[in-house]
């Protein structure tokens, strides 16, 4: 039988057109990562409090919510910060604690324009900057050889609290505590009881304190997580696996209900 070149021509043809659809559905299937917000609602029980738009870092520092911005972004911070007001109703949220389970996830990002939209309310907010390694708040605002930081406080080279509060650029009424120079032992001291007296310190000082951690959940947040009342996850699409969110919940989760054993 001899081949008949016309019906070969249209399988290929064929073939060629389908084989890209193929591919491209065999990675979406592949794909463990977060893309959609129904994404985090398929697999996870905690409360979704909203979504930020992607922000192209033209604004200073970081900072893009004002008294009297009206740009997409600083409307989902008002609109995260009505929803941690929902919240609220059923219980007191003062200290709010942001984490993430992977680094470059928006955290600091996150932090600094919730610290502003909730000063935007004639609230007193700190913004403590706990990513005692990477230090990224405390780079950002130009403070990454100020001496006056956290750890000078803990490790008692300081005494006062107010000594280590330092007005920000932010937005008017949102103080930061700057990391200081990075210690041997960080663990150690975020365990120790000079941060407790340090946390019960700023809750009578402030409305809300805003805790700027390390990524993941190791022991240096362990102590920090038994003082938040709250927990905030940023989570960017397309780059955060969902695996690794499922993990941070269950470890935090896990660690409360041990804390609240305690």
């Amino acid at each position: 039988v001899s081949p008949r070149p016309a019906y070969i021509f249209i399988i290929a043809v064929i073939v060629a057109l389908l084989l890209p659809f193929a591919i491209i559905y065999i990675a979406e299937m592949l794909n463990s990562k977060v893309r959609t917000r129904h994404d985090i609602e398929e697999v996870i029980s905690a409360p979704f409090l909203g979504d930020i738009p992607y922000h192209n870092g033209r604004h200073e520092r970081g900072i893009v919510v004002g008294e009297h911005s009206r740009d997409t972004v600083s409307e989902a911070f008002r609109m995260l910060r009505a929803n941690l007001s929902f919240m609220a109703i059923s219980k007191s949220i003062n200290v709010i604690m942001v984490t993430s389970s992977v680094p470059h996830s928006g955290k600091t990002f996150v932090s600094m324009n919730l610290a502003a939209t909730l000063a935007a309310t004639d609230k007193r907010v700190v913004i403590v900057d706990l990513d005692l390694r990477r230090r990224t708040l405390t780079k950002q605002m130009g403070h990454r050889n100020d001496r006056r930081g956290l750890t000078s406080y803990l490790s008692g080279k300081i005494n006062l609290l107010n000594d280590i509060i330092s007005e920000s650029s932010i937005a008017e009424n949102v103080d930061i505590i700057y990391s200081g120079p990075l210690p041997p032992n960080p663990a150690e001291m975020l365990m120790s009881e000079q941060m407790d007296s340090l946390m019960r310190e700023l809750r009578g000082l402030y409305d809300y304190i805003i805790i700027d951690c390390s990524p993941s959940l190791g022991m240096m947040t362990i102590n920090v997580l038994a003082a938040a009342d709250s927990v905030l996850i940023p989570v960017q699409t397309a780059y955060l696996p969902v695996k690794g969110l499922e993990q941070l919940l269950t470890t935090i989760y896990k660690v409360k209900r041990q804390l609240n054993r305690k």
